[in-house]
Order: structure tokens, then sequence, then C-alpha cells
């Protein structure tokens, strides 16, 4: 099978599945090469991307339909914010590997009583997650490799969600065939659409108006050796970990206080506070997506979350 008809078995496979994901920031997600910037879409006119493929050289990418040595053009992951005392960003083990995972397991029994549990439950409840290389033909260098990490804002909500959009429009109304936008020959394809500020208490971006347009020409090899395998690059925690990092016990050793041990056998019940505020001195929530320092923000996701 030529890589032409691989990248179109899985864009037809990710369409089939558009309405029923099963996937599941950069502290504890991935380890991307610093020297590798993110795109962030532009607001101001119409978007024009380059999606790059690449080759899976490990085996964690979370989708099941594929494994090492295949083609691929998009990971997708679900994760945990707020996670602990430093707020951290953890990768979901259930919803992205089917794997037990500590915070899911405490949700659960949080759901229990989700009046009083809510403002904790909406911290640190799942959300899914999907990352690009792409390159960004309008940027003063079009032919460096990106990273787009973009968010699902509300799973049983897909609408504006950069991905499922995206898989929406893949199949030509006219010829009912797939645009195989992901093919670096000269057959592929410029993504272009339009990203949104959706206005109100709090900020965030919806993508919309999504278009195919002819390349005509090849993506070149120097670029092309520059794209990332994504799933080499994504941290996959230990349950253990995850748990530490939740329950705030990783960096304590050797503690025998029975008192403390008690206690750290047991998972926070303590309501949403106030004192997450914005790591970069921004004002939280009110100036999301408004600087460079939201791109990479480990805060980011409850900051532009809608409520």
């Amino acid at each position: 099978m030529s890589i032409k008809d691989k990248l179109q078995k899985r864009i037809e496979e990710n369409y089939k599945t558009k309405d029923n994901k099963s996937f599941a920031e950069y502290n504890k997600i991935f380890n991307f090469p610093k020297e590798y910037k993110m795109f962030k879409p532009h607001l101001d006119k119409i978007n024009q991307i380059v999606i790059l493929p690449y080759i899976i050289k490990s085996d964690n990418d979370p989708n099941t339909r594929v494994s090492k040595g295949d083609s691929q053009y998009v990971l997708n992951y679900r994760r945990h914010s707020g996670v602990g005392i430093n707020n951290e960003t953890v990768l979901c083990l259930n919803q992205t590997f089917r794997k037990p995972c500590p915070i899911c397991e405490e949700l659960k029994i949080l759901y229990d009583d989700y009046e009083k549990n809510k403002n904790l439950i909406k911290n640190i409840k799942v959300k899914t997650r999907s990352v690009f290389n792409v390159l960004d033909l309008l940027s003063d260098n079009p032919e460096e490799v990106m990273i787009f990490d973009t968010g699902w804002w509300d799973i049983n909500k897909k609408s504006g969600a950069f991905e499922p959009e995206l898989m929406c429009e893949i199949v030509d109304p006219d010829t009912k065939e797939y645009v195989i936008f992901t093919d670096p020959s000269e057959d592929g394809y410029i993504v272009k659409f339009r990203a949104f500020e959706i206005a109100g208490e709090y900020k965030h971006n919806e993508y919309k108006a999504f278009r195919f347009e002819k390349r005509k020409y090849a993506i070149k090899k120097e670029i092309l050796d520059k794209v990332l395998s994504l799933d080499e690059y994504l941290i996959v925690p230990k349950y253990d970990e995850v748990k530490n990092i939740f329950l705030g016990t990783e960096n304590i050793e050797n503690k025998q206080d029975d008192d403390y041990l008690e206690k750290a056998n047991e998972f926070p019940k303590q309501e949403n506070k106030k004192s997450n505020l914005c790591p970069h001195g921004h004002t939280f929530k009110k100036d999301v997506d408004t600087t460079d320092d939201c791109i990479q923000c480990t805060e980011w996701e409850k900051c532009s979350e809608v409520e």
C-alpha cells in the first residue's frame, strides 16, 4: 500500500468515527524539542495551513486502528488539568489508553455528590485535544514546521472544535470522494479556515468555514524530515505517578507519620479555589488568548473554559 493510500485510509477512518471518538500542555504531556514553536491561529484573516503527515514510530499512538510504521497526521489524546497542589496537567490513562486512571476513579466517587463537588469535577474532568504538525503559510517563515495543539471545548458539543469541524468537510460534496489533504505530493491541499474569538465572560476560539485548496506543489524533503512523530514525544505516566501528582505526594519521601499516611491514601475532596491565578502575571480568565504566554501555559485549559 502506497503512502497516499495509507493516508487516505487514515482520513476515511477518522471521518467515519468523527461522531464517536474514543480517544481520550505540555508540562506532563509532551516533551517536544524546544526549538519547535506552537502555531497560534490568526483571528484577523483566513488561516492557511498545511497539515503534515508523519510515520508512527512507537506504540504510544492512542488510536487502536494504527500501529508502528503506519502513516498518521493527528494525535488525539485526553488529559486532566488543575491536578494536585501545583495545578498540573497529566495524561488521562483511562480515556487515552484504556488503562486504570486514579483521577477517573476519584471522579466516579465525586459524581455521587455532584452539587457538593461540581467545582472540583469541572476542574479535573477529562478534556480532549488534537495535535498536528503544520506549516503556517501566513507566517514570516512558511516552511517552518510548527505544533498545533487544539482542544475540543466540550466532547458532547463538538461544534467549533478544530478536528471535528475538519472531519466534517473532508468528503467532496460533488464527487463524494475523500479529500486527501495530508498528501505531501503536488496532489495535496492547503487547509483554509476561520478562527473566531468567542466573547462572553470567558473567551476562547472556535473554528469554522473550512475549505480545501489544491496546493499544486510538493512539500520539500527537508521540511518532511523535520516533521515530528508525535507519538514519540507523548509522556505516558505510570498509575502511581499520576496518583502522587493528584495527592501532592510526588516529592515527599520516607514519611512515617501515621496520620500523614492515612491522609495520603485519600483523594482530596476540596472545592476549586480562586488561588489558581495566571502564572505569567496576567488577569486570570479575562486575558485568556490575548498574549503569547497563553500558547504553552499550563493553566490555559482552565483559564479558557466556558462556565
